[in-house]
């Protein structure tokens, strides 16, 4: 899975304290907050769960984006990597029909082997995904 950098352009309303951030490239992904930490970790998460939905739905991630709208506003980059965010928000289970030698199988019940447990690993091992 693919890491990315986009910028949030986070800026400090003069009338009302506040902050905001907004990402150019996805105009319905914005925060505000009463600091500028709290609004940047705001603009994180909603980032993480705004490029999780577009993996979801089959939709294209646009190119990572380095701008700012305004010189009274801070660009600053978030990294959102896809594989953490699959790992944090894909808890969905599955059910996997599978077929062993019954002597695997035996052994494994002897052992008191959770398969699942035993196939997740495996896969994860095989797919080079380290927690």
């Amino acid at each position: 899975m693919k890491k990315y950098v986009f910028t949030a352009n986070i800026g400090k309303d003069e009338v009302t304290g506040k902050y905001k951030a907004s990402f150019p490239y996805f105009p319905d992904c914005s925060v505000g907050g009463d600091t500028f930490l709290d609004t940047y970790f705001m603009a994180w998460t909603m980032l993480e769960r705004y490029l999780y939905d577009l993996v979801k739905a089959d939709m294209p991630i646009p190119e990572e984006s380095y701008i700012s709208d305004s010189p009274r506003q801070a660009a600053v980059p978030m990294e959102v990597d896809m594989l953490e965010i699959r790992r944090k928000y894909d808890k969905d289970l599955i059910n996997k029909s599978i077929r062993i030698p019954r002597r695997l199988d035996d052994m494994a019940k002897a052992e008191k082997i959770n398969f699942s447990q035993t196939l997740r690993e495996a896969l994860e091992e095989k797919l080079e995904i380290n927690d």
